[in-house]
């Protein structure tokens, strides 16, 4: 019998067997090299400087955005809380105290106001006749607000003309102020009365005082130049509060 040589397998040498397990082993675990680090921590530290950039500028954005809503608010709600005080300013219509005639007079100057009044914001303690004082000092840029309870003990009569006049003058120690707003670039007062040579008597002669002592009624109107500084912008509004009718 002749034997078939030819396609039989051969047998996996020792040596080339271990060779092959010397090499799968460095394949399978092989670890980075230092340029791969190098350039996997400039990746990072690029994508770090862009997170950090963006967050910081949204930060800015963000405060930004709060100082000039606040600046808005305050532009507007200044203004708004003075004329809720002119609109129950207190005449020689209001009773207090079972007194006759014009009693509480209005002093103002340009940069300064001084009036009574009867409003007091719902649920405040802040009720009843009251002296009302706005006061600008242009050189410091700052507002001080004043709402001052009139309290009379038995037996007692306040000077209310001396008491206004020496708040508006500075001359009264009315306590501290209620409120003290700074960055304000403008806080001017007129007053307006009819103008005689007007018969329909709805134009108004403004003027920046208002004498108490020689004007025992209220002007007219009162009006309002108002500005307030935000960073690099200023708000400015005007405003015009009627005291009495024509």
């Amino acid at each position: 019998m002749r034997a078939i040589l030819g396609s039989s397998p051969q047998p996996l040498l020792p040596h080339a067997a271990s060779r092959l397990w010397e090499r799968a082993p460095s394949q399978a675990f092989r670890g980075f090299t230092l340029v791969e680090v190098l350039v996997a921590m400039a990746l990072t530290a690029m994508v770090v400087t862009l997170l950090g950039t963006a967050i910081r500028s949204g930060l800015l954005s963000w405060r930004k955005l709060g100082v000039e809503n606040q600046a808005d608010i305050f532009s507007y709600a200044v203004p708004v809380s003075l004329g809720r005080y002119v609109e129950f300013m207190a005449t020689e219509a209001t009773p207090w105290k079972g007194r006759q005639g014009p009693l509480f007079p209005l002093c103002g100057s340009p940069r300064g106001i001084a009036f009574y009044s009867t409003y007091g914001p719902a649920g405040s303690t802040r009720q009843g006749l009251r002296l009302i004082g706005y006061l600008y000092e242009p050189s410091q840029q700052t507002l001080d607000v004043y709402d001052v309870e009139i309290f009379e003990k038995e037996g007692e009569e306040t000077d209310l003309l001396a008491l206004a006049k020496g708040l508006l003058e500075g001359r009264e120690n009315v306590g501290s102020p209620m409120s003290r707003y700074g960055d304000v670039t403008e806080f001017r007062l007129a007053y307006g009365d009819t103008d005689p040579a007007d018969a329909s008597g709805l134009n108004l002669l403004w003027q920046d005082q208002w004498a108490c002592e020689e004007n025992p009624q209220a002007p007219q109107g009162v009006r309002l130049d108002f500005a307030v500084r935000s960073g690099s912008r200023e708000r400015v509004t005007s405003w015009i509060f009627p005291t009495r009718m024509p």
